[in-house]
């Protein structure tokens, strides 16, 4: 306890103040933002929406045309609302303009080069600038914040990412883990004994916090469970990274008796949204991200209504992202769930990827959740992973719990058939388990 009250009033803020990286003038805007009623917090994100605009339009070619095309003549014409007449950007149009998307205010060494890890295609680059990083390091800490965590509490995290893994491993790295408290485990491979050795480092290390995928700490809460294993210094459970499914949820909150805090982020942008103690929704982070939530024309859709997902960070000015088409789908909470006492806005739960969708050959379009649902309804798969191979063919590979029989694989067959139509070739294929990529997570559905 003195360690912490020391860490986070001594060792943190002057660190940062030698650094001079901005963190703690982010950690103060942060924590102002946070204070704030929501129309406050509206204006506040109005206004940096505005100043990302006119910093685009003076600094960056690409959208110096968007800009001038919408009708802009002067920086003096700009204004919060021209972001509607902004054409989306997505991944490859990204790659194809990638050198008219970079600031010509922002000198190259105020920006880090970073990366996706590529796991549903190559690998996307992009420079994030110094100010956005510090930005992420604050709201990472008010999300904390959320799931009752203070900064400076021990931290465990269960990570798949080899790019984090790799960097974790460094003697600086080290350094910096033993004065912040944070340990790193790989999920890379998860034997029995990578997990005995989770369960033996976490009750020595008697960490508050645990972070984690949420495919790898189900199998963890598995292990615990079976080996009658208990994690008592852990208070507070964050899920990352991918889609938290029901069924992963409730396993876990039972085994550990701890409910998950889930949290939503990217690469590209660090923390976009996570849920507070309510526990039904997640929270965006307003003041760092103007979400939009769109229909296929690119129309507002109404709250409750499930659509795609575009993000501007208000903070990247290095190499601005706007209307960011992210690949996910959510939509907005209803209204008497909106705010419940916070400023931030709330999304519903995160619906899937919308590159993870099976396109049937009746046309049906069927996600995550939908085959989540479908698989797991018998108790009589483990895991899985959907493959469709063609417009006609679909792969179902699993891992088979002792329950498994042909007539439960009959009756799925017919129940994929009448959702799909009965032209839709479905095969199943057993396997002992699973390998992640390289990102260590294990995708679910793979269409080709």
């Amino acid at each position: 306890m003195i360690y912490d009250w020391i860490y986070r009033n001594v060792i943190f803020p002057g660190f940062h103040a030698v650094k001079k990286d901005g963190v703690n003038s982010a950690l103060k805007r942060s924590t102002e933002a946070g204070a704030l009623s929501p129309e406050s917090l509206e204006k506040l994100q109005s206004k940096k929406l505005q100043d990302l605009l006119c910093h685009a339009y003076e600094s960056v070619p690409y959208y110096h045309k968007c800009l001038s095309d919408a009708g802009v003549d002067r920086v003096e014409d700009i204004t919060p609302a021209l972001i509607r007449q902004l054409p989306v950007m997505t991944k490859p149009l990204f790659r194809d303009h990638f050198n008219s998307l970079i600031s010509s205010r922002v000198d190259g060494n105020a920006t880090i080069d970073n990366s996706t890890s590529g796991s549903s295609g190559e690998p996307f680059f992009f420079k994030t600038d110094m100010k956005s990083i510090a930005s992420r390091v604050a709201t990472v800490i008010r999300n904390y914040g959320w799931a009752g965590i203070s900064l400076g509490e021990k931290e465990v995290r269960l990570w798949g990412a080899q790019m984090d893994i790799k960097k974790s491993e460094s003697i600086r790295s080290v350094i910096r883990s033993l004065i912040t408290r944070q340990k790193i485990l790989s999920t890379y491979t998860m034997t029995d004994n990578d997990l005995a050795n989770y369960a033996a480092i976490i009750n020595q290390f008697k960490p508050t916090m645990l972070v984690s995928y949420p495919g790898p700490l189900s199998v963890f809460a598995d292990y615990c469970r079976d080996n009658h294993i208990k994690l008592p210094s852990v208070k507070a459970m964050v899920t990352s990274a991918e889609m938290l499914f029901p069924h992963q949820r409730e396993n876990i909150e039972s085994v550990f008796g701890i409910k998950i805090f889930n949290r939503y982020g990217s690469r590209e942008f660090g923390d976009i949204a996570q849920e507070d103690k309510n526990h039904d929704g997640l929270r965006v982070n307003s003041d760092r991200f103007f979400v939009e939530i769109l229909r296929d024309d690119l129309s507002p859709c109404s709250r409750g209504e499930k659509g795609e997902l575009y993000i501007t960070d208000l903070d990247n000015y290095g190499m601005p992202f706007i209307r960011y088409k992210i690949g996910d789908q959510a939509s907005w909470a209803e209204q008497e769930n909106f705010y419940q006492g916070m400023p931030f806005p709330k999304l519903n739960q995160i619906e899937g990827r919308s590159l993870d969708v099976v396109i049937a050959p009746n046309g049906n379009r069927l996600g995550g959740t939908f085959w989540t649902i479908l698989l797991r309804k018998d108790k009589a798969i483990k895991e899985f992973q959907v493959i469709q191979d063609s417009s006609s063919l679909l792969i179902i590979k699993y891992v088979p719990e002792e329950s498994m029989n042909s007539g439960i694989l009959d009756a799925l067959t017919a129940d994929i058939k009448a959702k799909c139509g009965e032209d839709f070739d479905v095969r199943f294929e057993t396997v002992d388990k699973f390998t992640t990529s390289d990102n260590g997570k294990h995708r679910l559905i793979i269409v080709r």
